[in-house]
């Protein structure tokens, strides 16, 4: 799912990137329900969950929403049980390239990461579903480069941020 699919709310990233998640997770585990639901459906029905700041995790203003990144983890579970599913969350604050690749990797888990105050990530302020991420070393020299596959709601294919810059 991607902004395109509601224009109407112009920075709906966290909505969109959890909507994302779930239909992930009902293809990888053929659950019915899920994968005949459309994203935009899906969308509707998390995107005004109650609770965080102004009484809403998202807070809605002419179109434009904002996430408090305290209550993601809180969000992620609500909008999985709203399908039936119980999830665990676990939250880091400062995450690492190592942490990102463990939690990548291990039990083949999804990331919502909340990207925010660094002048150098293409995004400030920015919800996106982490859920792969791939190692490049140069041929050359014996430097690696470690990047997240970003489910990020601007492109329907998958973008890639360097970790180093979380």
């Amino acid at each position: 799912m991607t902004y395109h699919s509601v224009s109407e709310y112009s920075q709906a990233c966290a909505p969109i990137a959890l909507t994302n998640a779930i239909k992930m997770y009902g293809d990888k585990y053929g659950i019915t329900s899920i994968r005949n639901t459309a994203g935009k459906k899906i969308f509707e029905v998390i995107k005004d969950l109650k609770y965080g700041f102004f009484n809403n995790l998202y807070y809605w203003e002419n179109g434009v929403g904002m996430v408090d990144p305290n209550y993601i983890g809180d969000y992620a579970k609500d909008a999985f049980a709203k399908y039936g599913k119980t999830i665990t969350v676990s939250d880091f604050k400062n995450i690492t390239a190592q942490n990102a690749i463990s939690t990548c990797s291990a039990g083949n888990k999804l990331m919502l990461l909340c990207l925010s105050g660094n002048d150098h990530l293409i995004y400030d302020y920015h919800t996106a579903l982490g859920y792969a991420y791939n190692r490049i070393k140069a041929s050359n020299q014996s430097t690696t480069k470690s990047f997240i596959k970003l489910c990020d709601g601007h492109s329907s294919g998958p973008r890639y941020l360097d970790i180093s810059l979380i």
